[in-house]
């Protein structure tokens, strides 16, 4: 079912994709096309995320690794080939680029430099995908995920001084935040391994899209932001917010039923005993390298998470910039889409 569900949301992304580059100046035609993209990720991303635990439980966390860190390549491809199709190309008159400057003081930062700050975050993300899942499995997914989440905030709160030092300070800010949140994603694998039953794991690894609607708050919410208090106070903000997160993270977030001081007893022990049917090493084991890498399910697992955050990674990177440019949009309308 999930093989069925994943194709066809690959291939309707992938459509309304190529209509929305042939919507042309036709925004309303443009949001539509824009929205329903957005909305089949949602199926793109759940089945490759889901199938990884199931094919291997005891090692899904490392498998999740070497997936994160083809598909982290793609967030380095993606603005070079923006940048390349976009610099010098836009469809606002001189008049309304004088009003945007006017209205906001920004950077001389073309199209190259803009896909190169973009792009610099994933620099050296994909090298920190499986060290962040064997880490995991030696440490736990709390300090491990938590760690590194809350080292990409703390430098949000250095991004407007680093922007204003000049434009080599914010990339390297940029790679070594990418650098350090690389940790996170697979280690949540590790916990999903140990809190979710084999039957419920394809509507539990859906919650990961948590992040989508983490971005879908966000937006509105740094248009509105940067329209009042100006940009620097959208990081400032998620930098604020994302400490509390982790404060929350700390005081409610344990790596196994068993370490869990306030779940029942008759919560703990169904997820127990549903675990304990799945087949577990009888002792400390070395990782399986060689049959990881050579196992087919975990590259076809590879191969369809490039394909979809190919389409994702566009969409939420560059759909602003393309209402603005294209269609001459404020930040807070921008914002909203």
């Amino acid at each position: 079912m999930i093989r069925y569900s994943f194709v066809s949301a690959c291939i309707m992304q992938g459509v309304f994709m190529l209509c929305l580059a042939y919507s042309g100046c036709n925004y309303i035609a443009a949001i539509i096309f824009l929205s329903a993209a957005v909305a089949v990720n949602g199926a793109v991303a759940t089945g490759p995320l889901a199938s990884l635990v199931d094919v291997s439980p005891n090692y899904a966390s490392i498998g999740m690794g070497m997936c994160n860190t083809v598909v982290a390549l793609v967030g380095v491809f993606i603005p070079t080939v923006v940048s390349y199709f976009t610099y010098g190309n836009t469809n606002l008159n001189d008049d309304s680029i004088i009003q945007v400057k006017q209205k906001f003081e920004g950077f001389e930062w073309n199209e190259v430099h803009q896909g190169v700050i973009i792009g610099a975050y994933f620099w050296f993300h994909w090298l920190t995908q499986i060290p962040g899942g064997i880490l995991a499995q030696k440490y736990g997914t709390k300090l491990v995920f938590g760690a590194a989440n809350f080292a990409g905030v703390v430098f949000c709160f250095f991004i407007p001084a680093a922007s204003y030092l000049g434009y080599e300070w914010l990339v390297f800010i940029r790679a070594v935040q990418g650098l350090l949140t690389g940790f996170s994603w697979p280690a949540m694998h590790h916990m999903a391994a140990k809190w979710v039953p084999p039957n419920e794991r394809s509507s539990f690894v859906s919650s990961y899209l948590g992040s989508s609607i983490g971005a879908a708050l966000t937006y509105p919410m740094c248009g509105w932001i940067i329209d009042e208090w100006g940009w620097e106070w959208v990081f400032y903000t998620n930098g604020i917010l994302g400490t509390l997160w982790y404060i929350w993270w700390l005081l409610c977030v344990f790596d196994s039923p068993e370490q869990h001081p306030r779940i029942s007893d008759t919560e703990k022990e169904y997820i127990i005993s549903r675990l304990e049917q799945q087949s577990k090493p009888r002792k400390k084991a070395p990782v399986p390298w060689k049959d990881i890498l050579t196992a087919l399910p975990i590259w076809m697992n590879i191969l369809a998470q490039w394909g979809g955050i190919w389409g994702f990674f566009t969409l939420m990177n560059h759909a602003p910039q393309y209402f603005k440019l294209v269609h001459g949009w404020d930040i807070k309308a921008v914002s909203m889409i």
